[in-house]
């Protein structure tokens, strides 16, 4: 039985014994549930409340309380423990942004698990990468991980100017197994093949079993591309896309796309007349913090060869600081591109 149809006979049983406006079910109440979705909310003093549970697989926040249904009464349920296995736990924290926990951070004991993190040259030099997206990567790394810190998770860092660094994920792993002869691995998806190859290969080295769970960033995952392209003699990406479109309810009218169209790349082909594109707001800046400036001099010092230039750092480094560029690039930047496409789509 599931724990919505569980609180459901509960909630008709005291119903049927309760003329109280508010029904109250005190007692201790375990629950186990295996692949939901949900959402929690976080409430001034920092404790978390269970605000929704069984949502889609990609919840939304409500735009208004749930109307109560006829003739029901409202239910306050007291749950002594909720255990959450192989599903997405969503969160809104104090200030109303909704969060979610990466896959591998699923089921963590902080009695006796930690996260593991490496700065390691070797993602910079395997392909040559720019300072810039080198500060990126690192300074987005460092921030992570004074988030880790604040939540009280045991965390292993390496830094990349750490005399014990070795300079690649496997190698740099295999020495930190050998130190800190943890049990398993876990580990989100990651998004290069190689990455993965190597991990896996340290892990059967190692004699240590290797959980390799969805990447839950995407709305997709590859099992659900593996099960598209099955059978297919040819593949197009934008029937997947379709299929996206669908299951996620992104720009569509019910079954049919919005606006009637798939998509509308022939309208976007045009070229922009002699005036150009026109002037738009300028992108999000963030000004280096302490962290990124120590960042910029080691990337300046280890990859002086690499291509680029530091010295106009400004990109958003934490969570906070890439919505905000999100947000002000989809309500500032994107209605110009769209109207300038549409001005040369005309002429």
């Amino acid at each position: 039985m599931t724990i919505q149809s569980e609180i459901q006979a509960l909630k008709c049983a005291d119903c049927a014994r309760s003329d109280s406006a508010v029904s109250d079910l005190d007692g201790n109440m375990n629950f186990a549930v295996d692949g939901p979705a949900v959402m929690l909310e976080e409430e001034e003093d920092g404790r978390l409340s269970l605000a929704r549970a069984f949502a889609p697989a990609r919840p939304l926040l409500p735009a208004e309380e749930p109307q109560q249904p006829a003739g029901g009464r409202p239910l306050a349920v007291r749950i002594s423990r909720l255990a959450i296995r192989n599903g997405a736990v969503w969160w809104v924290d104090a200030r109303g942004e909704t969060r979610l926990e990466a896959s591998a951070l699923d089921g963590f004991d902080t009695r006796c698990d930690a996260v593991w993190m490496a700065e390691v040259a070797e993602e910079s030099t395997h392909v040559v990468s720019s300072l810039q997206r080198s500060a990126l990567f690192l300074s987005a790394m460092r921030h992570f991980a004074e988030a880790l810190r604040k939540a009280d998770l045991p965390l292993h860092y390496t830094a990349l100017d750490a005399e014990c660094n070795r300079g690649s994920l496997d190698a740099q792993l295999r020495a930190d197994i050998a130190a800190l002869r943890p049990q398993r691995l876990v580990v989100t998806a990651p998004g290069e093949w190689r990455v993965l190859q190597a991990l896996r290969g340290v892990a059967e080295a190692s004699g240590l079993p290797l959980d390799v769970r969805e990447d839950r960033h995407f709305f997709g995952s590859i099992r659900e591309f593996a099960a598209h392209a099955k059978g297919r003699k040819t593949l197009r990406l934008e029937y997947f896309y379709r299929e996206q479109r669908v299951r996620h309810s992104v720009l569509m009218d019910g079954k049919e796309p919005l606006g009637g169209e798939w998509n509308f790349d022939a309208d976007n082909r045009a070229s922009f007349g002699p005036e150009g594109p026109g002037r738009v707001p300028p992108r999000s800046r963030f000004a280096p913090d302490a962290i990124t400036r120590e960042v910029i001099t080691l990337v300046r010092e280890r990859f002086a060869s690499h291509p680029g230039r530091l010295d106009d750092f400004a990109w958003p480094v934490t969570r906070e600081q890439a919505l905000q560029a999100l947000h002000e690039f989809v309500e500032q930047r994107l209605p110009h591109a769209l109207d300038a496409r549409q001005r040369s789509a005309a002429l």
